[in-house]
């Protein structure tokens, strides 16, 4: 997401040709806003009693969200014309073509959930690649 925003970005201030190189635009992936990573993180430090030793936990959303959604959620947030190509050397030998977790336990254990929309996490990333500066 953010190599994508950074190329967009540059685009949009007119420092590269309205091109955009891609990888794998099919696969779909887990992405979860880095402010709701950090709560997960807090609350597993602040509830730790209430995990055994060792016990594995999942910090996700839940959802698997196709790549070129995303690359075209981008795109129209940020009202760029661009054409898209596909760069053989950004594509994977082996992909895994669904990737998403599961924080089903986490949340049982500590109530934890994620707060941020995906669409704001979109636009936060954007910004950050837009104007230099972070927006949280």
């Amino acid at each position: 997401m953010p190599a994508f925003a950074a190329q967009i970005a540059r685009i949009g201030r007119g420092e590269r040709p309205p091109v955009l190189r891609v990888g794998n635009l099919e696969a779909k992936r887990d992405f979860l806003d880095v402010r709701d990573v950090v709560s997960a993180y807090l609350t597993m430090v602040e509830q730790a009693s209430a995990f055994e030793p060792g016990m594995a936990l999942n910090v996700s959303s839940g959802t698997a969200i196709r790549i070129g959604d995303i690359l075209e959620s981008l795109v129209r947030l940020a009202g760029v014309d661009v054409s898209i190509e596909v760069d053989p050397e950004k594509w994977r030998p082996v992909d895994i073509p669904v990737s998403y977790g599961d924080s089903g336990r986490l949340s049982a254990l500590t109530g934890w959930r994620p707060l941020f929309a995906f669409n704001d996490t979109l636009i936060a990333v954007l910004n950050r690649q837009v104007t230099g500066i972070e927006q949280f």
